[in-house]
């Protein structure tokens, strides 16, 4: 693929997954939320406000377009079979990264409480890091694909 074209390609890629970043950026934040309140044998709970306006952030935006810009790139030097091998194991990496995390936070969370109602913790809905969530997932996600370029470039004689 010509470099124009694949630079045109990129940035469509990028500015259609940005899209996506803000239509898919609530639902997120609830399933972290649940993943939360799951995986704390429901001691922690979160207090709805009554006006409860949020946007989507930049960090968040911006690494689920990078995110897939990169994946986009590495696909050229990849065959079919490991294409979808490197699918299935980020599917897998990404979903594993978030559930780690909620429950570790979710529990220092509730080790940090010293006011904590019967082991009870009432949160906020910004109490939550949700851009590092899916940052570092994103990070998770990305080893097989660079793993993969990397040996790769290893048996082409590119990497010395």
């Amino acid at each position: 693929m010509k470099l124009t074209i694949r630079i045109i390609v990129s940035i469509l890629i990028f500015l259609g997954s940005v899209f996506l970043a803000f239509i898919i950026e609530d639902e997120y934040r609830k399933s972290v939320r649940w993943l939360y309140e799951i995986l704390s044998n429901h001691k922690i709970s979160f207090h709805h406000p009554a006006k409860n306006i949020h946007f989507a952030s930049g960090y968040f935006v911006s690494s689920i377009g990078a995110f897939f810009v990169i994946i986009f790139n590495f696909i050229f030097n990849q065959k079919k079979h490991q294409i979808l091998l490197n699918m299935v194991i980020s599917l897998v990496l990404f979903t594993t990264s978030i559930v780690v995390y909620s429950a570790m936070d979710s529990n220092l969370k509730l080790i940090e409480c010293t006011a904590c109602d019967n082991g009870l913790r009432t949160l906020e809905y910004n109490n939550i890091l949700y851009d590092r969530i899916m940052i570092l997932a994103l990070i998770s996600t990305l080893l097989p694909w660079v793993f993969t370029e990397f040996i790769n470039r290893k048996k082409n004689g590119s990497l010395k």
